[in-house]
């Protein structure tokens, strides 16, 4: 095979992909376990301290859920521990 040269593929002429540094990540994993503790120390005061019995009843919580602000955070706390736990 006169006059044919090949060429070693070098690692640089393969795309790489961009991955977040450690650091950003651990910080993002941090701050949202500390969200989730304020967030955890709200929903204890809310519905265990200032409930009438310590509990809400059904209708309770179906009128308090019918807030729209509060089924924004009460939906939103539970989509951040979904997403704090798979990191």
């Amino acid at each position: 095979m006169a006059g044919v040269t090949r060429e070693a593929a070098s690692p640089r002429s393969e795309p790489r992909r961009r991955r977040p540094s450690p650091t950003s990540a651990w910080v993002a994993q941090a701050g949202s376990g500390v969200l989730l503790l304020v967030l955890l120390t709200v929903h204890m005061i809310v519905q265990h301290f200032v409930a009438r019995g310590g509990l809400r009843s059904y209708a309770d919580v179906v009128a308090w859920i019918s807030n729209p602000l509060v089924f924004v955070v009460v939906y939103g706390t539970w989509l951040l521990a979904t997403l704090a736990s798979k990191g």
